[in-house]
């Protein structure tokens, strides 16, 4: 018989591509069953092609997918900030675009979770209006006047006062229509600090114009029938220009005081408080011999300066003296 009819002399080559299709199918198809329909088979592998998929997320990342939600919860690996959400989920048919851009909003959102980590654990410093600011408060410092009515030394506050001696007439004297008396009761009923105007001495002048607010000054009575220290006062304002060196009517007027040149100069002071007793200038003089407590004071030594300086200790002394009895 010839080949041809017996189907057994045609090469495998000649045949064709459905034809070798079918063969391969035959042959893998088990004992006494029917050959799978190309449609069935097709649906199968496209069934176990998923399942390989959903199994090995490895392989998915490679294509350009990420991991599924599943894949997600089982892994080991824990999430670094509890408000991150899970990576989506992407079917296995998915464009590879939409699979790009799953991806692309999953490292949006982790970039996003770690900057507000790192802001949270390095915080930037505040600036403009609601930067801290240090305020530096300056507490006020107490004067020597809101203390001196109840005590003769300075306060604590760091300023340390001079001490002074100033003396006016207590009794009665008139001068070109006025009187010049002023005594330490006078003072004492002054609404304002006074003016201690009048001098008209360079050397009194001088020491004035040394004296500065706050410092302590005796309150001497002199002129008198019984001259001596009858209180204390405070300098409540600096030397300033003496106006009535200007005017003739003033009983100190000076006719060669120059306004653009001014030469007497007066401060302001302010009653702190009169002495319990007089001490007179005969009991001062008493301690001003050689060796004496106020040999140096300048009230014994210049007997007719109007302003002198009195030191520290010379000061303490005097106060000292008044509250001795005699």
């Amino acid at each position: 018989m010839p080949a041809k009819k017996r189907g057994l002399a045609t090469p495998a080559s000649s045949k064709t591509p459905a034809a070798a299709s079918a063969t391969a199918s035959q042959s893998s198809a088990p004992n006494g069953a029917s050959p799978e329909p190309p449609a069935q088979k097709r649906r199968r592998s496209a069934r176990v092609q998923q399942k390989q998929d959903l199994e090995n997320p490895i392989q998915q990342s490679k294509a350009g997918a990420p991991p599924s939600r599943a894949v997600s919860s089982s892994s080991k690996t824990p999430s670094t900030s509890r408000s991150a959400d899970p990576k989506p989920a992407t079917h296995p048919k998915a464009s590879k675009k939409q699979a790009k851009e799953a991806v692309t909003a999953t490292e949006a959102t982790t970039t996003t979770t770690t900057t507000a980590v790192e802001q949270a654990a390095h915080p930037s410093p505040v600036t403009g209006a609601t930067a801290q600011t240090d305020v530096h408060v300056q507490l006020p410092v107490p004067s020597l006047g809101d203390s001196a009515s109840t005590s003769d030394s300075p306060p604590s506050s760091g300023f340390t006062p001079s001490y002074w001696l100033l003396k006016a007439e207590p009794e009665s004297r008139i001068e070109k229509g006025k009187d010049v008396k002023f005594s330490i009761d006078d003072l004492a009923a002054c609404k304002e600090p006074a003016g201690w105007d009048g001098v008209r001495n360079y050397a009194a002048r001088n020491n004035l114009r040394a004296m500065k607010a706050g410092d302590l000054a005796f309150f001497y009575h002199s002129n008198c029938k019984e001259p001596g220290i009858a209180g204390i006062m405070e300098i409540a304002e600096g030397a300033s220009i003496d106006e009535t060196a200007f005017n003739p009517k003033e009983p100190y007027f000076d006719p060669k005081s120059d306004r653009s040149n001014p030469k007497w100069y007066l401060v302001k002071v302010r009653f702190v408080r009169k002495f319990t007793r007089l001490v007179s200038l005969h009991e001062l003089k008493s301690h001003g011999g050689p060796g004496g407590k106020l040999a140096n004071m300048a009230l014994i030594k210049m007997s007719r300066l109007s302003v002198s300086p009195v030191g520290r200790a010379e000061w303490d002394f005097i106060l000292d003296l008044e509250r001795k009895s005699q």
